[in-house]
């Protein structure tokens, strides 16, 4: 019964009022993630977008009166607050208050939609954010050097706001070779893109199941890469064994997954970087701007996908390279996406 209460939710969220909505999600037993798929304005200036939907949580910018947000998913926590998951300005992903978003009508999603059409199309730099996202996502991926794909190489492909500055898109994406075999190359993004737990809930929980690989999977996926882009990026088994984790802990590592998008191992964090000084990773201008927690060197704690010590932990790199373990919930933590290219795709 309550599976299909779960799925009727999932098709009315496509055409039910966001209103009506939440008093259907809050009559099933359990309330779950709903799935939405629209458009909403900002009904109150200083609205804050969190990393986590917790009153406390990371700050990742302030809304403003009449911004539009893209509508993903509507939940409640412990507390009956009643949150909604969006995706504002160049992919930048979080948590709102529910009642600060009026959902759009058909009519006012179709004008704004034809309207960032118009404005990209024009070539107005001062366009809404969205419509340059789709500008950016057009242009052809890059290669720094003779085009020659090598370990150590550093070079761009896809596109993610990392300068802070939305007016001028999204920016390329620099990626590190880390191995290459043959017509395939291992990258792993240069700096931290994005800060996010490693999964939503706290609970004992492995890769596989885990929210940050949902969201690496789909969200990033679709934001960073356009469909041309796509096609280059392959689609992998990645181990989880206890050979890929840190043999001390006692934790599982799950099943092994078949992955577009991931993160390093436990093992492979020790394997393709040489020393702690070489796992150093700095943060974009963007984090820099949101208040980021660092070390003293102003680099950032990135996510690993092994577990650590316990299930409820995930193993992570500190900002001075050595490799810890921390609590899945973290939400300062920063993502390295790592992905396994196609050099002979043409795209790069």
């Amino acid at each position: 019964m309550r599976r299909f209460c779960f799925l009727f939710l999932i098709m009315a969220c496509f055409f039910m009022p966001a209103e009506a909505l939440k008093r259907e999600v809050a009559a099933t037993p359990t309330p779950e993630p709903v799935l939405l798929n629209g458009y909403g304005r900002v009904q109150e200036g200083g609205s804050r977008l969190l990393a986590t939907p917790e009153e406390n949580a990371f700050i990742r910018c302030q809304l403003q009166k009449g911004d539009v947000v893209e509508l993903k998913e509507l939940l409640t926590d412990e507390q009956g607050q009643w949150w909604i998951y969006v995706s504002y300005d160049t992919g930048m992903l979080g948590y709102v208050r529910a009642e600060t978003v009026q959902e759009m009508t058909p009519g006012e999603v179709r004008q704004y939609l034809a309207d960032l059409e118009a404005a990209s199309g024009s070539g107005n730099t001062g366009a809404s954010s969205a419509a340059s996202v789709q500008a950016s996502q057009n242009q052809s991926a890059q290669v720094q050097g003779n085009g020659a794909v090598r370990v150590g190489d550093i070079i761009r492909f896809g596109r993610y706001e990392q300068d802070n500055n939305t007016a001028n898109g999204m920016d390329p994406i620099e990626w590190l070779v880390l191995e290459v075999q043959g017509n395939k190359a291992l990258v792993i993004s240069r700096f931290g893109l994005e800060s996010r737990p490693y999964n939503r809930e706290y609970a004992s929980i492995t890769w596989e199941d885990c929210s940050l690989r949902y969201w690496l999977n789909n969200t990033f996926l679709r934001t960073a890469f356009n469909s041309e882009e796509r096609k280059a990026i392959l689609t992998m088994t990645t181990d989880n064994s206890g050979a890929a984790g840190n043999s001390s802990y006692a934790s599982y590592g799950g099943n092994s997954t078949s992955d577009n998008v991931f993160l390093l191992s436990y093992a492979e964090a020790n394997k393709y970087f040489a020393s702690d000084s070489d796992r150093i990773c700095q943060l974009t201008a963007r984090a820099k701007a949101r208040a980021a927690l660092t070390g003293s060197n102003g680099a950032c704690h990135w996510w690993l996908r092994s577990p650590g010590e316990y299930q409820n932990r995930a193993s992570y790199v500190s900002p001075y390279g050595s490799l810890e373990s921390g609590s899945v919930i973290i939400t300062e933590n920063f993502v390295r996406p790592v992905i396994w290219l196609d050099t002979d795709s043409g795209i790069l």
